[in-house]
């Protein structure tokens, strides 16, 4: 499963592992969010270098809908990776 830099919470930094089910994330396929992790320092441009797994207390602060904006903020990542 990819793995991409978001924000949630209107700005926190955090690493998330989504899930498509056709073969990438182009067209119009289902999709959702496994996990979110914190981000560190490097995990802008590497994502695998993610800190430790938000605790149930940061997700409970989620907004509904929440899952929606975190899979277009890695699509569009995963887009511009792919231009590189």
């Amino acid at each position: 499963m990819p793995l991409g830099p978001c924000t949630v919470l209107g700005g926190l930094p955090v690493v998330a592992e989504v899930w498509f089910s056709g073969p990438d994330y182009q067209g119009e396929y289902d999709a959702g969010v496994d996990t979110l992790f914190w981000q560190t320092k490097d995990s802008w441009n590497d994502p695998t270098k993610h800190g430790k797994a938000l605790s149930d207390k940061v997700m409970d602060r989620l907004p509904d809908y929440w899952e929606a904006d975190v899979i277009e903020q890695v699509s569009d990542w995963l887009a511009h990776k792919d231009d590189d």
